[in-house]
């Protein structure tokens, strides 16, 4: 994600103007073959003249045939000139010559010197200074002010080896607008261009794409169904199912719009980033990425989505944020209403961090986790992940860790937790179960002890500052104490409220998401202690109290 637009901003290297003004010079010197006066086509030369009767009283010219019309020189090896129309019909080694740059040539022309339009058909060629143009089907009009090929059409330019082909091509002198339609493929020793249609405004300096694009270099591919590049401003954008990749991503979006000067691009409706190097998704309404201090976000509907070998992570925030560290690492920040579910972890809180050079992910904001049958909280709450597989979690300030003591009924039918307490704890885990525990500063516990049939004959209750806890089926196995331990066994039939549960128990969840389209769905932290609706929560002295009606 921290490579939001890589693409885009890359983008402004491919000048489409190149390709349009290649046919800037071969258009117009055949825009003005005529002059606004009426002239007479002019017959220089010719071997031998014939009247051909059968041809409207034509004159029927052989051998070394040359006219004149305006500033127009036409050889060509027969031709008939029907004076009375202005016409002329030519064939065979045809040529025509304005001044000494542009050279035309055809195996035919049918030339209307009164409307001052031709057709010139058969290997058809323009032979500018830096251009050539070749095609079987060429039309001019000079009073129009227009040119068009059809039946397909090869630009090359000369300076730089590119060609441009497209099975038709269109200029109209007035509007000053280029038209290449069906085929249209530009080929650059860079990129590829291909196209359905393809427009260029001389004036505004806008290229627009209309109909699916293919934009093709050694390290990127661009796809859109519509879009515009505006050579002066700098400005692009591609519409319609816009679809971008490179090496390392892969962008999509209804419009994607993109500043070169500003450096800053906008991705609009059902966007969808994909980070094919970490197996990241990134889904969202609107993205937005500066590359002048490289960061970039996406919001509305936003959800991350991240594969590993089993299982995935989706997570969802209100608005997803990347940028970097002071030495050049990337950080995603995840602001309002986190919240995230994978099946072997759920959570949410008001804002989340994860460090790619790190693979760490801390919470801040009423953190809390969900990990199997145990629900963790704490001031912050930070997790080392590797491929999807928890390394460790620590929780710096009020750690607190509670799981139902018996999971074959429901949560709302039992008051049996146990409980973990401490100023810093740190879970170690395993295959994603937490399988030790280290806890510094103000340590409790409270853990039910059962016989080897799982029934409850008592509850512990310890106090000791620092302490290691060895879990197994998020049971406590063993307990090592450090600095002064105070412990005691209370038998079931001496239970009561106030010692079942520690100062601040709350039991939350239904807060918890049950798959990945529940993270969209924040519900509010719960009311009371979290049991049941017949469960209340008094305070006498330092202590809370759990009272059953």
């Amino acid at each position: 994600m921290n490579k939001l637009l890589f693409l885009i901003k890359n983008f402004h290297s491919i000048d489409f103007t190149k390709q349009t003004f290649i046919l800037v010079g071969l258009f117009l010197c055949l825009s003005t073959i005529g002059f606004a006066q009426k002239q007479r086509i002019k017959l220089l030369n010719a071997d031998e003249l014939k009247f051909d009767d059968s041809q409207s009283n034509a004159r029927k010219l052989i051998g070394n045939v040359r006219f004149k019309h305006n500033d127009m020189i036409m050889d060509c090896d027969s031709a008939y000139l029907y004076a009375e129309t202005n016409t002329l019909y030519a064939y065979s080694n045809v040529k025509m010559v304005r001044g000494d740059s542009i050279t035309i040539i055809g195996d035919s022309l049918k030339y209307f010197g009164d409307s001052r339009t031709g057709k010139l058909r058969g290997n058809a060629m323009i032979d500018a200074p830096n251009q050539l143009l070749r095609t079987n089907f060429l039309d001019f009009d000079a009073v129009a002010n227009t040119v068009s090929y059809y039946g397909g059409g090869n630009i090359i330019n000369k300076a730089n080896a590119q060609t441009l082909y497209s099975r038709h091509g269109f200029y109209n002198g007035n509007t000053k607008v280029y038209n290449f339609k069906d085929s249209v493929r530009i080929v650059d020793s860079n990129y590829t261009i291909s196209a359905d249609t393809l427009q260029y405004n001389l004036v505004t300096e806008y290229t627009r794409f209309l109909g699916p694009t293919n934009i093709t270099s050694d390290s990127s591919f661009i796809y859109c169904e519509s879009g515009f590049y505006n050579q002066e401003t700098g400005e692009s954008e591609f519409n319609c199912n816009a679809y971008l990749q490179n090496k390392d991503q892969i962008i999509e979006a209804d419009s994607i719009f993109y500043q070169r000067s500003l450096g800053y691009a906008h991705c609009y409706n059902d966007v969808v980033i994909t980070d094919t190097t970490n197996n990241i998704k990134v889904f969202g309404d609107y993205g937005y990425y500066n590359e002048v201090d490289s960061t970039s976000l996406v919001t509305g509907n936003a959800e991350m989505l991240q594969a590993f070998k089993t299982d995935s992570l989706f997570l969802h925030a209100d608005t997803l944020r990347a940028t970097k560290d002071s030495v050049g690492n990337n950080i995603i920040q995840c602001f309002w209403q986190v919240q995230f579910y994978k099946p072997d972890l759920k959570g949410k809180c008001d804002s989340l961090t994860i460090g790619e050079s790190d693979s760490l992910l801390k919470m801040f904001g009423d953190p809390v986790i969900w990990n199997k049958e145990n629900q963790i909280t704490g001031e912050r709450i930070d997790i080392k992940t590797y491929d999807g597989i928890i390394d460790f979690m620590e929780i710096t300030q009020d750690a607190f860790i509670i799981s139902q003591q018996d999971t074959s009924v429901a949560p709302s039918q039992t008051d049996r937790y146990n409980q973990i307490k401490g100023r810093h704890l740190m879970a170690y885990f395993r295959d994603n179960n937490i399988y030790k525990i280290d806890i510094e500063g103000n340590g409790q516990t409270i853990y039910y002890a059962t016989e080897e049939d799982g029934s409850v004959f008592g509850l512990n209750k310890l106090d000791c500052s620092n302490m290691t806890m060895y879990m197994e089926s998020n049971q406590i196995k063993d307990i090592r104490f450090y600095i002064k331990p105070d412990a005691t066994l209370y038998p079931t039939h001496q239970l009561t409220p106030d010692l079942k549960f520690f100062r601040y128990f709350k039991w939350r969840y239904s807060e918890q998401p049950q798959n990945r389209y529940d993270i969209f769905d924040w519900k509010p932290l719960t009311e009371g202690n979290g049991l049941t609706p017949t469960t209340t929560v008094s305070k006498e002295g330092s202590e809370e109290k759990a009272t059953l009606k």
